[in-house]
């Protein structure tokens, strides 16, 4: 089988890394979650897990939360943050969090 062809085929994982806000509420922060998670989902998101980070062994970005996601390929998630739907969740992101940074993975 054709190495490209093959990679291709495997799920990749979304992978997110966010600081909450210090005046965020469980509110703002559903506000945003709420309404993003669907817009995954519809790109053919299988959510994995969240975590809640507990402490930082090594390096200086503050971190709070972890989320991890299964798409079908990078296409599709990349779809869901240039949509338009997407883009009018940002004050809405920024409201609840100060930092969030999303890596596309795949295994190695």
């Amino acid at each position: 089988m054709d190495a490209k062809l093959d990679k291709q085929a495997v799920p990749v994982v979304m992978a997110a890394f966010a600081a909450i806000r210090p005046d965020a509420t469980e509110e703002t922060i559903a506000n945003y979650t709420e309404k993003a998670l669907p817009l995954l989902v519809a790109a053919g998101a299988v959510p994995l897990d969240r975590f809640q980070i507990k402490s930082r062994i090594a390096g200086e970005t503050p971190v709070h939360v972890m989320f991890m996601a299964e798409f079908p390929d990078a296409q599709s998630i990349e779809s869901v943050f240039e949509s338009d739907e997407y883009k009018a969740l940002l004050p809405a992101r920024s409201k609840a969090f100060e930092k969030m940074d999303i890596f596309i993975t795949e295994r190695i």
